[in-house]
Formats: C-alpha cells, structure tokens, sequence
C-alpha cells in the first residue's frame, strides 16, 4: 500500500531529523566541554606558574621595574613643588601667589639656618696655594679689625669668574662657630693661612736677585753690599718668600738692590 508506506517514511524522516539535531547538539555541547576544559587547563597552569613564583620570591627584574615606575611617579609629583638646597629661613620673597616667574632671574632669598658663609673671589696667581680646609681669619667692616672670627675654606669652584677682566676662581668659606654679630649682606676682608712655618727667615720680592737661575740677596755689613748666594723655599700670598739657607737671624737685607 503506497499510503502506507509514505506515512512510515515521513515518520522515519521525522525521527531520523530528531536524532540529527540531537547528535548536533551533543556534539555542540562536547565541543563546548571540550573548550571549558582547554580554558581550565590554561587557567591550572597559570595558576600553577604564579605559584611557582610565589614560593620562588619576588623576581629582581619584576621588583627593579615597579621601584622605577614609584621613582618617576614620585619624580613628577616632586615637579609641583619648590625645594631649597638646605634648611633656613626665607628672608625675601619677590613674586606673589599667581604671579610668572621669569628663568633665571632671584626670586627668594633665604639664610641659611646653620653657620653662616662667605664668598671671595681669588685671582689665578693665588688659587693654586689654596686647598679645601685651610683655615683663615674675617673682619668685618662693621666691626673694624680688632675683632677677628675663625673660618675654614669648604669649597673652590673648578671653573674661573672672569672680573675686572681677571680670571678668578670663587671660594667659600664657612664661619667656624655662629656668632650673633654675623649679619647677612655684611663686608669682610679674609686672610687664608695656606701654609703655617713657624721660626721662618722670609724676605719680600724686591730683594731677592736672580742671576743664571740662581737667586741672590744683598747684604749690609760692615756698611759694605756682599751678595750673598740663597736658597729659597715657600712664597706666601703676598709675597714674602722664605730664605732655607744663606741667612740668618740678624743679616741686614738690602730690600731694592742695586748690585747687576
């Protein structure tokens, strides 16, 4: 019977749809399973790898890398602010709040809360006698020069100042005690001892005759010149040289030869 028939295979074809989209979605779901479990997998090792590291410790490139990220940050904040290079008090202040400030140009004036300093300028002649750590004695214009205040030499610029159209080189000197006399802005006259000899025969410049290298003096005695052959040792910052040997104690030196 032909009506039969058609009606069994509509039906098989029914069922046989049913059973495909059952297998499709079967399949579907593995392969959704199949997924979960790839992920899960990774997911283990990850976590298995951080583990690792945990115990291991904090790695040295990780933490160098974070300490230089909190440098910059740190860094930019600083650029919001103003900071001097030592502790004091702030004793002028040129701009207001709002105000542009122009490069280059002082606009705070602070003294400094330890002991106070000086500034010199040295010409070239001189600056090679002087060393960091000498000692030296300031006057003050204010107070004349009967009273005299202990400094020390603490810094000396490596580059020249050109002034007056002279190369100099600034020198800084910090007082050795504080001093409530000591004002900011004050005058000072300085004497650096550079070299300290005691028991010294020294005579200035203008007496010492140089001949074919070799230096000279010219004594009185016996109200006769006699030039007398030296030797000569260190020279002190004005000019006074010291004699090693040919004088003595009580020689009468001729300060502007005459001799050839």
């Amino acid at each position: 019977d032909v009506s039969k028939r058609t009606s069994t295979m509509t039906t098989d074809t029914s069922n046989l749809n049913t059973w495909t989209n059952t297998m499709n979605a079967n399949v579907t779901s593995l392969n959704n399973l199949a997924d979960t479990i790839d992920s899960s997998t990774r997911d283990i090792a990850d976590k298995q790898e951080a583990l690792i590291k945990l115990q291991a410790g904090t790695d040295a490139l990780d933490l160098r890398s974070q300490e230089l990220v909190v440098e910059q940050r740190q860094n930019a904040l600083n650029d919001y602010y103003i900071r001097a290079p030592f502790s004091g008090t702030i004793a002028k202040l040129e701009v207001k709040n709002g105000e542009q400030a122009t490069a280059g140009q002082a606009t705070v004036s602070m003294i400094n809360s330890g002991l106070f300093q000086v500034e010199s300028y040295v010409p070239e002649i001189n600056i090679a006698n002087i060393k960091v750590g000498n000692l030296a004695k300031i006057t003050l214009d204010a107070y004349g020069q009967d009273i005299v205040f202990e400094a020390t030499v603490i810094s000396i610029d490596p580059t020249e100042t050109i002034r007056d159209g002279v190369s100099t080189y600034k020198v800084e000197l910090q007082f050795k005690t504080e001093d409530i006399r000591i004002k900011s802005g004050m005058t000072a006259n300085i004497a650096i001892t550079t070299i300290n000899k005691p028991q010294v025969i020294s005579v200035p410049p203008s007496a010492i005759i140089t001949e074919n290298g070799q230096k000279f003096i010219e004594l009185k005695i016996d109200n006769k010149l006699i030039k007398q052959s030296v030797t000569i040792g260190d020279v002190g910052a004005l000019g006074q040289t010291e004699i090693v040997t040919g004088l003595k104690v009580g020689d009468i030196v001729v300060t502007n030869p005459k001799l050839p």
